[in-house]
């Protein structure tokens, strides 16, 4: 079955490109208006550029260059176009252009470079702009604001929120919306209910966006008690807000109730869309609920979204989760396209269910296919070892990351390594891997190195293994089964 799956998975449409999420570096200036729009930006940075290298080279000066200042629309669209292409060092020219004009002291131009700032990743650059503006308003702050919780800067963008607040600037709906995302990032509860306690002052709780945000972030930060209760208490939900609670639900493994929301959803007229297919199916693989996935697939298919590659490829883990290989083997025979998340959900679904060769062989093909491996796709590669015994190949796999793909082993990989050689009775080559990790805490590598000394009845290693999880995790239960 499976070798014949391949077959027509290797004659089937192939696709070797990234996501569709990905962003292209240059818009499409399909429409003639656009293509004006795009010719004259173009033709505004090189001449920027010019002016640029001419001042530098002490030739004529800027008014000599141009035949007038370009205007601040103009200006503003070239930072626009710099900060969506990460386009950094033209970017920089704009902000040389726009300081030789002396118009950097103004509010309007001063936000849209904070903002080029912020979307090209340069936070030093983008505040240093934003301290020297002689006025600040609330949408000065968001974009700030914005440009830190982007770029995984959640203390600042907290930071940023106290400052305003400090200063009597009152924040709107997206201060809010960056300062909860800061608490999620940040994984603090307690900043979160700071914001939500300012939400309510400013009379924001009600709205959906808002409302939303706040379920996010208290079912990321682990309070459902809390986001069950925002939830509870909006005044309307639209279908983000329902998928954001299910998917709370889902992901903190309370896979039943985003069951029952699913279909609380849509008694309430609430129509489900891709997004809530894939936090409805998740919940399923995570209970093993194959009736009500089935189910849910049968949505899928009505609805016209089950060839989406999101999809299917969701479709592919749950059936894999609930152990049902030919099922999740004709969802991927049909997906028009697939890419590496499909390749490696097809892996995974075989090695998780014990059948290690036919998940090599996916493997091998997936090569064929002409995309790369990346670590999840080795994660399952030595899982599927580990179900076919094969040491050797283990060894092979494990080094080739490394080696052949730039991949550098996690810890993950390590352990599941250790179990391979653990299993297998080679012991020393287990000792002798945990002390190469390159990881403070071994603990659960000895548990494993632990449990494979009970299966081969060495007790003198057992015993050097049982010392090292007492120094490095004494609370570790497992070890009362040794």
């Amino acid at each position: 079955m499976v070798s014949s799956s391949i077959r027509l998975a290797k004659s089937s449409t192939r696709i070797t490109s990234t996501s569709n999420n990905l962003s292209p570096i240059h818009k499409d200036l399909s429409s003639s208006s656009e293509q004006g729009k795009g010719w004259k930006l173009r033709k505004a940075l090189a001449q920027t550029r010019a002016v640029v290298k001419d001042y530098q080279a002490g030739t004529p000066s800027v008014d000599q260059v141009l035949d007038k200042p370009t205007s601040f629309a103009t200006l503003a669209s070239m930072l626009k176009q710099c900060g969506e292409t990460k386009a950094l060092h033209d970017g920089r020219l704009v902000h040389f252009y726009i300081k030789k004009f002396r118009y950097d002291r103004n509010t309007y131009l001063g936000n849209w470079l904070v903002k080029m700032y912020g979307d090209c990743g340069s936070m030093d650059d983008a505040r240093a702009v934003f301290e020297s503006l002689p006025k600040l308003n609330c949408h000065s702050w968001n974009i700030l604001m914005k440009g830190y919780v982007t770029n995984g800067f959640g203390k600042e963008t907290l930071e940023c929120f106290r400052l305003m607040q400090h200063r009597d600037i009152n924040p709107n709906r997206v201060t809010f919306l960056c300062a909860l995302d800061a608490c999620v990032d940040l994984g603090d509860i307690e900043k979160g209910r700071e914001v939500h306690f300012a939400i309510m002052k400013a009379g924001c709780e009600g709205e959906a966006l808002v409302g939303t945000a706040l379920i996010n972030m208290y079912g990321k930060c682990g309070s459902l008690a809390d986001a069950r209760t925002v939830f509870q208490c909006l005044p309307k939900r639209d279908v983000v807000t329902w998928n954001v609670m299910i998917s709370v639900c889902a992901q903190t493994g309370h896979g039943t109730e985003a069951l029952q929301l699913f279909d609380q959803m849509q008694c309430h007229g609430c129509k489900p869309n891709k997004i809530t297919y894939v936090s409805a199916l998740n919940a399923c693989g995570s209970l093993a609920a194959l009736e009500k996935g089935q189910e849910i697939h049968s949505a899928i298919a009505n609805s016209g979204c089950e060839s989406e590659v999101v999809v299917g490829t969701t479709l592919i883990h749950m059936y894999g989760k609930c152990g049902a290989l030919q099922e999740a083997t004709n969802v991927f025979l049909r997906l028009p396209q697939r890419n590496l998340v499909s390749w490696n959900a097809m892996i995974a679904a075989y090695a998780q269910n014990g059948h290690g060769k036919e998940a090599l062989d996916f493997f091998g093909e997936m090569q064929s296919d002409g995309f790369r491996p990346d670590q999840f796709t080795f994660l399952s590669v030595l899982a599927a070892c580990r179900h076919t015994g094969h040491v050797d190949d283990a060894k092979h796999y494990f080094v080739s990351m490394n080696q052949d793909h730039g991949i550098k082993p996690d810890e993950e990989h390590y352990l599941c390594l250790i179990d391979i050689l653990g299993r297998a009775g080679h012991l020393d080559d287990a000792e002798n891997l945990i002390s190469f990790m390159p990881f403070r805490n071994v603990a659960r590598a000895w548990l494993y190195l632990l449990a494979a000394c009970r299966l081969h009845g060495d007790v003198e290693r057992g015993v050097r293994a049982a010392d090292h999880v007492f120094k490095l995790d004494p609370d570790n239960l497992q070890l009362l089964f040794f």
